[in-house]
């Protein structure tokens, strides 16, 4: 009787270990459905509030109208209204000493921000060849890769410009180009570099316009 009573108790030990095994895997799965709904209702709250944000966001204005007509416009004018240092042969290198003291004043900018490179190769220990660091030597780079690249659509303008349209109209465009690479290079080498782009469009009006302008005052002579 005694052993009879033991494998009963052990046949029901062992049915209530099955059965909280069963509920065990019941629960783990319950959990498991609870956490894909969950995650599924998380997704679908950040999807509504992105959307949310989305529709709060104003649309961009489009610049392109500002950045190109102003210069073509006003190259127009001065290519109408301007005499160039080619037209006034006798005083041509008295026309174009403000020329000359733009593209001199351009070389010491180039060697300013090729300084404030090596200044910055120094201090985040970046050293040559090595173009990638931290994020302010990388700006700091790219400003004077982008000063370089610029000059070299500008300085050809600024000597056709003065030449055929207007050598003051261009040496003060070209001053007001050099100010607004030097406004470029500080801007986009500290921790906002948003603080370039009002630099880089005074840049870019003034170089646009001498370009504009020379081409407009050399066409009707080539055809």
């Amino acid at each position: 009787m005694a052993n009879v009573g033991c494998r009963s108790m052990g046949r029901t030990s062992r049915r209530r270990g099955s059965a909280g095994r069963a509920l065990e895997r019941m629960g783990t799965m319950h959990g498991k459905r609870n956490g894909v709904v969950l995650r599924a209702e998380s997704d679908a709250t950040e999807g509504a509030s992105a959307e949310v944000e989305t529709e709060k966001r104003s649309p961009r204005p489009n610049l392109a109208p500002l950045v190109f007509g102003v210069p073509v416009v006003a190259g127009l004018y001065f290519a109408k209204t301007g005499t160039g240092a080619a037209c006034q042969a006798e005083n041509i290198f008295q026309s174009l000493k403000g020329t000359a003291a733009v593209t001199a004043l351009s070389s010491v900018v180039m060697f300013w921000a090729s300084i404030r490179v090596g200044m910055a190769r120094m201090k985040f220990k970046v050293m040559p060849p090595e173009t990638s660091g931290p994020p302010i030597f990388m700006q700091t780079f790219r400003a004077q890769q982008n000063m370089m690249e610029s000059l070299v659509q500008f300085l050809p303008a600024l000597w056709t410009f003065s030449l055929y349209v207007s050598a003051p109209v261009a040496t003060a465009l070209g001053l007001v180009y050099l100010i607004g690479r030097v406004w470029y290079t500080i801007g986009y080498s500290n921790e906002n570099p948003s603080k370039r782009f009002p630099g880089f469009a005074m840049a870019s009006l003034s170089s646009l316009t001498l370009i504009f302008g020379s081409v407009i005052a050399l066409l009707p002579s080539l055809f």
